[in-house]
């Protein structure tokens, strides 16, 4: 059974070091693994006194994690009691100040009992701590919420605080598998349990009031997360959506934020229901203009949602191509020294995800980030051994600076070049194929034009007589 005697110790107020070391830690390689980790409705959190997080579930430890590092304020987890006996992950739900909590998955259907774990957590809260909580109880990858367990609508209405909040807090990725991918934390509007409840002799509030409030926590998260009825429906609302926006940002010339993006996806699955419902031959005639689209993007070997190949005279080509080759050659030898240190780490830890994911794809980024904490600092030494062994100098132990530095430099390198790639395929694109390009222009303006006129449809008020 894990031991609770270090939670007694947590305080609001005060980060020991050891959480202090992991949170810098586990920071440091989740803004490597993403690209863009961005916060939304942060002004709307408490900034004193007891705070519950409510979040939805769909990337494993990941999700903790990147709470951890965002979070305006030191925030404390409830996790499973497996994940103490696992290496490396039980020192860190440790050192994250975690409190566990038994399920009956995990004791084969058996009886469990969490008395100590609810104690602890309504301690925590008492003393104006934050407290996170899955609701939904396990990670997964299902379009919409699982239904929400009881424990946070028990741990609530038990703590007996009347100036407790709950915050609902919406994850989203844009693909939560892949490496320097995006994220976004989503804050709702925080709300009260309600008023205090007496509680019986065990210590537990009225079970009526413990439904009602899980239901608020279900509604809560509705508001901050994308949901929709089937996986389909998901898919196609997030390529409507990724060609909608890449002709918003060609008119209007600013980059969407990742919050913004994530409120026109609600509006679009919101709008697919009604159209399903409703008028399913404008969806469908919207969905084979998208599929068609996409298949010539796909023929000129193109992403669908990144945007077309810009209109440049000789001049603007040659000045664009002059500095993305004086960049590549300034930055080339050491780009090329940090892939050849780094890549087969890389790739070993692809593979050992894979397999050790065995098929549950949320587990996929989590092992990731845990192996790279682990392998690469492991191949950092090993290579700067090695140097020292061959050479017997000294300052072959620089490598244990040296060698991040160029790995990062590798990363940045590969972006850039791969934007390069892409301008130089635009221009051979415009030179040679400029009347394809030019059509698919048109057609990613007329998928706008009928998006926005499905979505006055939807919401006007005789949409049903239309």
């Amino acid at each position: 059974m894990p031991n609770y005697g270090d939670i007694e110790k947590i305080r609001p107020d005060k980060v020991r070091p050891v959480r202090a070391f992991f949170t810098g830690v586990i920071g440091l390689a989740l803004r490597i693994f993403f690209r863009r980790i961005e916060l939304y409705g942060t002004e709307k959190m408490p900034q004193t006194g007891p705070v519950m997080f409510v979040l939805n579930h769909i990337n494993a430890l990941i999700d903790p994690g990147i709470l951890l590092v965002m979070s305006p304020r030191p925030v404390s987890f409830l996790a499973k009691s497996t994940l103490y006996g696992m290496p490396v992950v039980g020192a860190l739900v440790r050192g994250f100040d975690s409190i566990p909590i038994f399920r009956r998955m995990d004791a084969d259907g058996n009886k469990v009992d969490n008395n100590q774990t609810f104690v602890l957590a309504r301690k925590l809260l008492s003393n104006g701590g934050i407290l996170a909580i899955f609701p939904e109880g396990t990670s997964h990858s299902d379009p919409k919420l699982r239904p929400m367990k009881t424990g946070a609508a028990r741990i609530a209405l038990g703590a007996q605080l009347a100036d407790l909040k709950i915050v609902p807090i919406g994850l989203d990725y844009d693909d939560k598998e892949r490496f320097r991918s995006n994220v976004l934390l989503y804050f709702g509007e925080a709300f009260s349990p309600g008023d205090l409840v007496e509680l019986d002799e065990s210590g537990e509030p009225p079970r009526t009031r413990v439904l009602e409030l899980t239901e608020a926590i279900g509604r809560a998260l509705g508001e901050v997360t994308i949901q929709a009825e089937h996986a389909e429906a998901l898919r196609l609302v997030e390529r409507a959506e990724r060609i909608f926006t890449s002709e918003r940002v060609a008119q209007e010339g600013a980059q969407a934020s990742l919050a913004e993006r994530f409120e026109l996806r609600r509006r679009f699955v919101a709008a697919y229901h009604r159209l399903k419902a409703d008028f399913p031959e404008r969806l469908q005639g919207l969905e084979q203009e998208i599929l068609g689209y996409e298949e010539v993007a796909a023929e000129l070997g193109l992403d669908p949602g990144a945007p077309l190949p810009a209109r440049l005279s000789l001049v603007q080509a040659l000045a664009a191509g002059a500095r993305s080759l004086l960049v590549t050659v300034v930055l080339l030898p050491i780009a090329m020294f940090g892939v050849a240190a780094h890549y087969p780490t890389y790739r070993a830890v692809g593979a050992f995800a894979q397999r050790g994911a065995k098929g549950d794809d949320d587990m996929i980024s989590t092992i990731k980030v845990i192996s790279s904490v682990v392998f690469f600092p492991l191949t950092w030494l090993a290579l700067t051994l090695a140097a020292y062994l061959y050479t017997q100098c000294v300052w072959a132990w620089a490598g244990l600076l040296l060698l991040p530095l160029t790995g990062y430099l590798a990363l940045q390198f590969y972006e850039r070049f791969g934007r390069m790639l892409g301008a130089v395929r635009g221009l051979v694109l415009m030179l040679t194929r400029g009347q394809v390009i030019a059509r698919m222009r048109a057609a990613r303006r007329h998928i706008f034009d009928t998006i926005v006129a499905l979505g006055d449809l939807v919401e006007a008020p005789d949409a049903e007589n239309s």
